[in-house]
């Protein structure tokens, strides 16, 4: 989840006051920066809000619905169903309806001219 941080009135008059002396001393200054950004907003917006919405309601889906899905449906429709076409009838259909389509094809196209 993505947010729009928002700085309150205070922030804003903090990191004013960092950039001015940041143009005396910027390697000392910029990490103070980085450091007032990083933990005051970027850490509630992080915690607060998409810890929310990654823990509660992501592992609710993945655990219970998406896991009935994929173990028990999908299991039952690739081993049992699939695996029945697959194997038996597909091979039926291949060897002994290709050789019957051999041997009748005379006939097909006899009775083709017919009609």
């Amino acid at each position: 989840m993505t947010g729009i941080i928002t700085f309150p009135k205070a922030a804003t008059e903090e990191d004013t006051a960092v950039t001015e002396v940041a143009t005396e001393d910027t390697a000392e200054d910029t990490v103070v920066v980085t450091e007032v950004v990083t933990e005051e907003d970027t850490a509630a917006v992080t915690e607060e809000d998409t810890a929310v919405v990654t823990e509660e309601d992501t592992a609710a889906v993945t655990e219970e619905d998406t896991a009935v899905v994929t173990e028990e449906d999908t299991a039952a429709v690739t081993e049992e169903d699939t695996a029945v076409v697959t194997e038996e009838d597909t091979a039926a259909v291949t060897e002994e309806d290709t050789v019957v389509t051999e041997e009748d094809t005379a006939d097909i196209i006899a009775r083709t001219h017919d009609e």
